[in-house]
């Protein structure tokens, strides 16, 4: 059973405990965007008055705006000659989200894939769906997602989350395979209010459960505080497999393949 103790963070909560893992290492790949870097590039160059009047005077940071976070992005992939892009495992997000719901340093703990709205997602992993809902939270909700209950490499059961979505073309209790179409990319503010971007994230089976069992769309989220990097390490397993395994499978753009990982 898991700790009941809660830290609040305004419409989300996530639990206390402690444990200390070794540090592990990360990849990195010319697709990978650092959206803290990122964040401080554009605000000097396009967004300083912006940014400090979102600060200020309303409590909230720019980027919390989809089409401010879009253009990020796109400004992003157009130096780079890319067309999609995605963020970092256990990616320190603080400055970015400065102003948002979490209030102290946070911690993305799972990847964002960014593609225009529309395109197909496909299954990373066999299983069978769990979970199908639409949170519409405005203080930060997943929009439309789903869970599947999966197995890693090593057998243990563990589940992965796929939200911000659009159409979702699945329902509980389908089995899926890795490769089929179970969604396509939504768009604000249907997607929960963010830009278009798949949000990508594996949960352990324990912490899954736990919430499940205490409200899962107000117990179960993206972030968490830099102060529990080792505990949700181990809760929110990393994704990149997943994502380097299926990247060629896992999107095409109306209709047509090519984000595939060179």
């Amino acid at each position: 059973m898991l700790p009941p103790a809660m830290i609040p963070a305004a419409s989300r909560s996530v639990p206390v405990s402690t444990l200390s893992l070794p540090a592990l290492p990360f990849g990195l790949s010319r697709y990978e965007m650092n959206f803290n870097d990122e964040a401080a590039d554009f605000d000097r160059k396009h967004l300083s008055n912006a940014w400090a009047l979102g600060r200020i005077e309303h409590e909230r940071s720019p980027f919390l705006e989809p089409v401010v976070a879009q253009k990020m992005v796109d400004l992003y992939h157009d130096r780079r000659g890319i067309s999609w892009s995605h963020g970092g495992y256990l990616e320190d997000r603080t400055e970015l989200w400065r102003g948002g719901y979490l209030k102290e340093p946070v911690i993305h703990g799972g990847i964002d894939v960014t593609l225009p709205a529309g395109t197909v997602v496909r299954c990373m992993r066999d299983g069978t769906v769990v979970w199908v809902d639409d949170d519409k939270n405005p203080d930060g909700g997943w929009g439309p997602y789903m869970v599947a209950r999966t197995k890693n490499d090593a057998g243990a059961i563990e589940y992965v989350l796929y939200g911000h979505l659009g159409n979702m073309f699945v329902q509980v209790g389908d089995e899926v395979s890795r490769g089929g179409v179970i969604a396509d990319i939504g768009s604000p503010p249907h997607n929960g209010g963010w830009w278009s971007h798949l949000h990508l994230q594996c949960i352990a089976r324990e912490y899954y459960e736990w919430c499940c069992d205490n409200d899962i769309n107000k117990t179960l989220d993206g972030y968490f505080p830099c102060s529990q990097l080792d505990l949700f390490r181990v809760r929110f397993p990393d994704p990149s497999a997943l994502l380097w395994d299926a990247t060629a499978d896992v999107a095409s753009v109306s209709g047509r393949s090519g984000l595939s990982m060179p």
